[in-house]
Formats: C-alpha cells, sequence, structure tokens
C-alpha cells in the first residue's frame, strides 16, 4: 500500500511539473554547411551538436544564413551548452536527426520551461508530420556533404568548445 501511495504521488509531481512548463520561445533555423563542423571545421556528429553550432553560429561568430532566426536565450555559450543538453537527453525523431546531419533545412525548434529557464526542447524540421519520437542515440551520421569550404573566416581564440 505504502509502495503505491509513493508511486501515484511520483507520478502526481511529474505531471504537475511538465503541465507547469509552458513555451517560452521558439524559432527557426537554416542548418547549412557552416553549422555541420565545428569552430576548428571538424565534422559534428550528432544533431544536438549542430543545432547548438548554429547557435553559436548565429550569436557568437555572426555567421547566419536565410531561414536563421536569432532567439532571445541561446546568446550565450552556457547557455548553448544547456541547449545540446535538453536536446541530447530528450527526444528527436530519428527523420529530424538525419536531416540536421545531412544539412541544408529548417528546423522549427521549440523551448519550454518554467519561470523563462529552459527545461525541455523539441526540435523537428520544418515540414516534418508528427512521426514517433525515438532517442537520438539511434542515429547514423550522415556522409559529409559536397561542398565548398566556408567564406567565413572565424578568428583564433574565438571558439566554441570542442565538440
Amino acid at each position: 500500500m505504502r509502495q503505491t501511495l509513493i508511486a501515484l504521488t511520483t507520478a502526481l509531481v511529474c505531471a504537475a511539473q511538465a503541465s507547469a512548463q509552458q513555451l517560452i520561445t521558439e524559432y527557426s533555423a537554416y542548418i547549412g554547411f557552416d553549422d555541420l563542423t565545428n569552430s576548428s571545421g571538424a565534422r559534428l556528429t550528432q544533431p544536438w551538436q549542430v543545432v547548438r553550432q548554429d547557435r553559436a553560429n548565429v550569436h557568437r561568430f555572426r555567421i547566419r544564413q536565410q531561414g536563421d532566426d536569432v532567439d532571445p536565450i541561446f546568446g550565450s555559450i552556457d547557455a548553448r551548452g544547456q541547449l545540446e543538453r535538453l536536446i541530447q537527453a530528450g527526444f528527436i525523431s530519428e527523420t529530424a536527426a538525419s536531416a540536421i546531419l545531412r544539412g541544408n533545412v529548417r528546423l522549427r525548434v521549440s523551448v519550454f520551461g518554467d519561470g523563462g529557464f529552459p527545461q525541455r526542447v523539441e526540435v523537428q524540421v520544418w515540414d516534418e508530420p508528427s512521426v514517433t519520437a525515438t532517442a537520438p542515440s539511434t542515429v547514423t551520421p550522415a556522409p559529409a556533404p559536397e561542398q565548398p569550404p566556408s567564406q567565413n573566416a572565424v578568428l583564433p581564440g574565438d571558439q566554441e568548445p570542442e565538440l
């Protein structure tokens, strides 16, 4: 009886926390060639790394492609680290994860939380139909696209941590 009561209480607390989350912001991002590599030019292998690099490119390096919105949350390196952790800990559809790793895709990113603090991030390909989410660790990285190197220079010392 006591275990049942504890389990019920835990379920109610979790449900209350989930319902308390509100949409903080939503933005669109275009994942281009510049977003598929880190600041040192190494190919990124996980979708959450690519989304973080896109935000670093937008906020820190001022590399923006048509379709990149400026969001009000991920301007700092710490906030981008949190973005990466939230996506990694959450779920992302296999379709979206594969598309992100290929690049040349527009995303809709929704940030949920409480009191303005992000607690959950949903990443969806802009025109992706609703699909059953799968863990991102099941995704196999796509091969690097055949594109010329970026014309955008990054100054030494002005880099995100290596991923």
